[in-house]
């Protein structure tokens, strides 16, 4: 008893609950009041986490340093709102003093210089911080070439090396140094880019471009006219090889004798001298790659002396066997009657070298000696109605009565092709005595409109030419569809076909006139006309300040204006390089003349061809290069032996 009198004397109440209290948690935070500054708080205790709110809530006496949730702030040197963004952040509940709470500045110590800043184009400073220069205004994936970039313009995105070039719209798109306006290289702008290349797809057409006679409808040289140009004669020549054989006295298209896919050219030598002089021959030229002529075969006559190939024809298939024939005549003379033959093309082609008899199939005589005939022989088409091929003859001294020298032409059909002249299926005398009637002889379609085929005649003094056809005989007087009067030579007149120079579907006529040297008189629609005159044709196309005209090629329309065009060679030249001309039929002035000058194109060789133009023909694609080419005879060309003569190829121009 007296133990637990003093025990409670011994006790101090006070300092007993005042420890009580210290070593009481009151917040539940494991810290008691003698080591929680503040025992009502469970976020209050030594080593709480500190966070910006003006307590202390690790019990250390400081507020709110190192607070988890402080912001870190950043030197802001330049006052531009924006802190360095290379300086460590400070972290702080409150903003210290020259801070920012952002680490945006690329570079603190210039104001200019922020992501507010304005981006100066290539001055090589990230102004908007943003880590580069603005080398790419035009945001097109190319820099500037100022700062080594490809692009040209960087004010474009539509101008920069991976756009596509568009011409002439004066913008460099591809940025290779300035608009496309010279697409074929050239060296000239094109019209359309305010230059004066007139083509721009074909470099080979610009101002200082020579006009080109293969091209020759092509305005090589963008002045607006086809001009002159230069025939290029060479490996295209082929020439005769003895003195006096006058080779290219006649020339025809053959056709594709051989089967090569190559046109053929036949040339005709009345004086051509392998049997003896004056024994004559025809020649088959095949045309090969590169222009070259070569003979691939030769017919003699079987008889020295008769000046055979007088005359020649060729490319109608007589014989239908799929090969084309010829025709070869010789004229005779005051002591023999002529003859003409129909030569087989097959049996040519596998005998090679031949003389007449191995591949004649056909001949007829001249009426007698001193007629002069057949003179011409020529294919014309279906004269007579019979659905054959025809044949026409003439001998320009006979006659069928007793008159004197009115000529006659003398029609067969090609099946029926025997005899002499005298035999023919229709027979057709020359209008008067002295009238020399078929001296020239030509195929013209069907002028009338009767469905047959017309063939025009050539005449002498007084008349000039004329076209018959039909199947009765007579009298040119009485059966011509029409008849071109005029005194226009000494000789015989140079009748030829002209195409349709006027577009009405009917071939013209030519009249070469011989009393002044170079003047063709053009006659239209002479089927409709039945009588003409030389003083009124459709147009004069004056050549006499040239060197004459003997032969002309009809080239169908090669303009594509619907009228034919007319390749006219000169003769003869003082200058020795003779000249050659394409005649538009847009160009023929009805009831006017044309002058030579105002041909659409003229070409001069450069090669001297003496008698250039005595015998043309349009031979197809000779020399194997896709157009069409001219054969032209050149009986007096002279390079090889005198006289020798020649044949050459003229590209018709395209």
């Amino acid at each position: 008893m007296l133990l637990i009198v003093l025990a409670g004397c011994l006790i101090n109440g006070p300092l007993y609950e005042r420890r009580k209290e210290e070593l009481t948690d009151d917040d539940g935070d494991s810290f008691a009041q003698d080591e929680d500054c503040n025992d009502k708080d469970a976020a209050i205790f030594p080593d709480a986490d500190e966070i910006c709110d003006g307590a202390d809530q690790d019990c250390d006496g400081e507020v709110d340093e190192d607070a988890l949730d402080a912001l870190l702030w950043y030197p802001d040197a330049d006052a531009d709102t924006y802190g360095d963004a290379s300086a460590p952040g400070v972290p702080a509940c409150d903003t210290p003093t020259g801070h920012v709470a952002n680490a945006l500045d690329c570079n603190d110590g210039a104001t200019g210089q922020s992501p507010a800043g304005a981006e100066i184009a290539y001055d090589g400073v990230d102004d908007d911080c943003d880590g580069t220069d603005l080398t790419d205004v035009d945001g097109d994936g190319h820099d500037a070439q100022v700062v080594g970039g490809d692009d040209c313009d960087d004010s474009r995105a539509d101008l920069n090396p991976t756009e596509t070039e568009v011409p002439y719209d004066g913008l460099d798109q591809d940025c290779q140094g300035g608009d496309a306006d010279d697409l074929d290289g050239d060296g000239a702008a094109a019209t359309e880019a305010g230059g004066d290349d007139c083509d721009d797809t074909v470099a080979g057409i610009n101002p200082s471009a020579r006009e080109a006679w293969a091209d020759g409808f092509t305005d090589n040289d963008c002045d607006g006219e086809n001009g002159d140009a230069v025939l290029e004669f060479g490996s295209e020549v082929w020439s005769g090889w003895r003195a006096g054989d006058r080779q290219g006295r006649r020339v025809a298209a053959l056709g594709d004798l051989d089967g090569n896919g190559l046109q053929d050219v036949l040339i005709g030598t009345e004086y051509d001298s392998t049997l003896g002089e004056g024994s004559g021959a025809v020649y088959a030229i095949d045309g090969a790659p590169g222009g070259s002529l070569e003979v691939a075969r030769s017919l003699l006559p079987d008889v020295a002396g008769r000046y055979f190939a007088s005359d020649v024809d060729a490319g109608i298939d007589a014989t239908d066997d799929g090969i084309p024939d010829l025709l070869v005549s010789t004229v005779g003379s005051a002591e023999v009657a002529g003859t003409a033959w129909i030569v087989d093309g097959s049996a040519w082609v596998v005998a090679g070298d031949a003389t007449i008899g191995e591949v004649e199939v056909g001949f007829v005589s001249g009426s007698a000696p001193g007629t002069y005939g057949p003179a011409s022989v020529q294919f014309v088409g279906d004269v007579t109605g019979d659905g054959v091929t025809d044949i026409a003859l003439s001998e320009c001294c006979g006659t069928s009565s007793g008159s004197s020298s009115r000529g006659r032409v003398a029609i067969f059909s090609a099946d029926t092709f025997a005899g002499s002249i005298e035999d023919a299926d229709v027979l057709i005398d020359g209008p008067w005595d002295g009238a020399y009637m078929g001296g020239e002889l030509e195929s013209v379609g069907d002028q009338n409109g009767d469905g047959l085929d017309d063939i025009l005649v050539g005449g002498a003094a007084g008349l000039a030419g004329a076209i018959v056809g039909g199947s009765v005989s007579g009298s040119l007087s009485d059966l011509a569809i029409a008849m071109i009067y005029g005194d226009v030579s000494a000789g015989f007149a140079n009748a030829r076909n002209a195409g349709d120079l006027d577009g009405d579907g009917r071939d013209d006529v030519a009249i070469l006139g011989e009393d002044e040297a170079g003047v063709i008189y053009l006659f239209t629609a002479v089927g409709s006309s039945p009588t003409r005159t030389i003083g009124s044709p459709s147009c004069v196309f004056d050549w006499s300040e040239h060197g004459g005209v003997f032969d002309i090629v009809p080239l169908g329309d090669r303009d594509g204006d619907g009228r034919d065009d007319l390749f006219i060679p000169e003769f003869y030249s003082d200058s020795g390089n003779q000249r050659a001309w394409i005649l538009p039929g847009a160009a023929v002035s009805f009831g006017g003349s044309v002058e030579a000058e105002e041909s659409s194109l003229s070409g001069v060789s450069v090669v001297p061809m003496a008698t250039f133009g005595y015998s043309a023909a349009l031979g197809g694609d000779v020399d194997g290069d896709g157009g069409d080419d001219i054969v032209v005879g050149a009986p007096d060309y002279s390079a090889t032996a005198a006289l020798a003569g020649a044949a050459t190829l003229i590209a018709v121009p395209r």
